[in-house]
Order: C-alpha cells, then sequence, then structure tokens
C-alpha cells in the first residue's frame, strides 16, 4: 500500500511538472500569474495547489482519513462477527496494517517541497545553472554570459535554422542562377473580378493580426494564443 502510494506521487510528479511548463509557456503570451491562477481555479485546482505549481514546487497527493477509518471499522466488526460465532479463537485487528498512517505521511515529507527544475549555483562561472527557462532558449550573451538586449529592451536571440536557410534559398532562386531558375511560361489570363465572390469571401485578418469576428469574441487570452498560432507574438 505504502509503494503503491509513493509511486502514485512520482506520477503526480510528473502532471504537475508538465503543467508547470505549460504556464511558463502562458507567461510568454503576456498572461499575468493572476490571469493563469484564475484558470486554474476554475479547472477545479485548489489556490494551494495553484499557488505551490505556478511556483515551481511539487504538491503532493493526499489520502482519505476518513476513508481508511471506515475501512478499519468494517474489518473490525467482521473480526467481533467472527469471534463470537467462534469457540476457539479470538480475532484481532491490526489497524497499523489496514492503515499505515506514518508510513504514508512519511511519503508525503518525503515528496513535499520538490522542486520541477532546481537551480544550482555555480561559484565557477557565477551563474545559475538548471531551471526551465523557455523565454531564454536561443538568448545572446556576451563574454561574460549575461543576456544581450536589443535596442527595445528585448533579449536578443540566435537566428533559428529556418531564418538562416530561407534568405539563402530566396537568392538562389533567381534568374540565371544554376540552383533554380523562375518559370518562364506566360501566365494565364487573370479571369474578372465577381462580385458575388467578394461578397462571400471569408474575413481576413487585418493589422492587429484578428478578423473582425475574433476581435470582438475572443476574450483577451484566446486572441494571445490566436495570434501565436500565426506567429505574429
Amino acid at each position: 500500500m505504502v509503494a503503491s502510494f509513493d509511486k502514485m506521487q512520482d506520477e503526480a510528479f510528473r502532471i504537475q511538472r508538465d503543467l508547470y511548463m505549460k504556464i511558463q509557456d502562458m507567461k510568454m503570451l503576456d498572461l499575468d500569474d493572476a490571469t493563469i491562477k484564475r484558470i486554474l481555479v476554475k479547472k477545479g485546482m485548489t489556490k494551494k495547489r495553484a499557488n505551490r505549481i505556478m511556483l515551481g514546487y511539487f504538491d503532493p497527493i493526499t489520502y482519505s482519513k476518513p476513508r481508511f477509518k471506515t475501512k478499519v471499522e468494517k474489518i473490525e466488526k467482521v473480526a467481533e462477527e467472527k469471534t463470537e460465532k467462534s469457540k476457539n479463537y479470538y480475532y484481532n485487528v491490526n489497524q497499523g496494517f489496514l492503515f499505515p498512517q506514518i508510513e504514508l505521511n512519511e511519503v508525503i515529507m518525503n515528496w513535499k517541497g520538490k522542486e520541477f527544475f532546481p537551480e544550482t549555483y555555480n561559484k565557477g562561472t557565477k551563474q545559475w545553472e538548471g531551471g526551465y527557462k523557455p523565454h531564454l532558449e536561443g538568448a545572446v550573451t556576451n563574454d561574460k554570459g549575461n543576456l544581450v538586449y536589443d535596442e527595445r529592451g528585448k533579449i536578443k536571440k540566435e537566428k533559428t535554422f529556418l531564418q538562416k536557410v530561407v534568405p539563402k534559398i530566396k537568392n538562389l532562386m533567381v534568374p540565371g542562377s544554376p540552383y533554380g531558375q523562375r518559370s518562364q511560361t506566360p501566365l494565364p489570363p487573370t479571369p474578372g473580378v465577381s462580385q458575388q465572390a467578394v461578397a462571400q469571401a471569408p474575413q481576413q485578418a487585418g493589422a492587429t493580426g484578428l478578423t473582425a469576428t475574433e476581435t470582438a469574441l475572443l476574450s483577451n487570452e484566446e486572441k494571445a494564443i490566436r495570434l501565436r498560432q500565426r506567429g505574429m507574438a
């Protein structure tokens, strides 16, 4: 029973750690802590657990003391009945075996306060190492290991693979290039514009990156998520 309870803590730790990672990703969408906490509580999480997970600490799962007591009482009743019916035996109940409360509490204490992504201080580099910091992925640092910021005060980041490769591909795709040429085949004549087609055309995202319907119906959180999906946030 105690081993199973410890295994349950391990599974819960993994689930809460994944949730913590998603929370950090939500913060990159400019969602503040109060909004994120409100979402978690609305989904049924207690404020205490929401606070601990958002701080990066595991909140161990507990057991039901009333349920264990009910279990013990039922078995004690059976023992009494068997004792009354027996002439040679007396049936006793080992409550510590049926409800190992001390051992279960020890499991909780062993898991309590465990960090999802511990950080340690490196005296050699004088930097904190570890943790989960998605906003620092690809961040540019100077010779001293400090972050480099641009003129807008944002962290400079290394170019991604696509950002490095796409410009090169565009430079290759020019007339006369040995790697590829634009098609010289004349384009077919452009058909006239249909007023009916224009009337039935779907709304396009405007300067804000959202359609008029999205702007009117979506919440701020949903707008941020939609912009992120379009690569505009």
